[in-house]
């Protein structure tokens, strides 16, 4: 199985569905004081991903939203 892996800063939207793993949605959602340079790449692809005209989609497993669930209870 081939995988399709870019950095974040290179990664072209298209109208079409996303899957977002478990550790981008935990930056995501982290309060948002103290950013890493890394922290910040991933908010700046979310406002991208947000932002574009085309409204590309988000597909979230139950699996994936266990995970950060689990991630915050801890």
């Amino acid at each position: 199985m081939n995988y399709h892996i870019k950095h974040i800063e290179s990664v072209p939207l298209e109208k079409k569905l996303y899957f977002f793993d478990a550790n981008l949605w935990l930056k995501i959602l982290k309060p948002r004081f103290q950013l890493s340079e890394k922290d910040q790449k991933y908010l700046d692809f979310v406002e991208k991903f947000k932002n574009h005209p085309e409204h590309p989609k988000i597909a979230v497993t139950a699996l994936v939203l266990s995970e950060v669930i689990n991630r915050y209870l801890r």
